[in-house]
């Protein structure tokens, strides 16, 4: 049986986000013919960005969840802290691949769940 079911869960769930938007990287690279050596325009520059920044957020954010459920953390607040991180990356780079609101959105998801899991995790710890 697993043993961290949630975690596994958000995980696998994040990391087919952060596949998606690598392989739009790839795609938006076709279309516009821009090679890794070459400076980015303004459409390739915000498809990188929108992946780069999920690698950049995304292990964070998952290994707090896996050692909130390590911890004995509930059920609720882990599936919550789990959707709202798979949310976060998902409207993030989509708003940045689109341009629009959903990233700032997603970014401020971001700063909350990087705000609200360590609190858990401290209130798990000496409660």
């Amino acid at each position: 049986m697993n043993s961290v079911p949630i975690s596994l869960l958000y995980a696998s769930i994040t990391g087919l986000i952060f596949v998606g938007l690598g392989l739009n990287v790839s795609r938006v690279r076709g279309i516009t013919k821009t090679s890794v050596t070459d400076a980015p325009n303004a459409q390739m520059l915000r498809t990188i960005r929108a992946h780069a920044n999920t690698a950049e957020w995304a292990p964070m954010m998952l290994l707090l969840l896996l050692v909130l459920e390590l911890a004995g953390g509930k059920s609720l607040p882990l599936h919550l802290f789990g959707g709202a991180i798979a949310l976060s990356r998902l409207t993030h780079g989509v708003g940045l691949i689109l341009k629009n609101r959903m990233s700032v959105i997603g970014a401020t998801l971001t700063y909350a769940l990087m705000i609200a899991m360590p609190i858990y995790g401290l209130i798990l710890r000496f409660h």
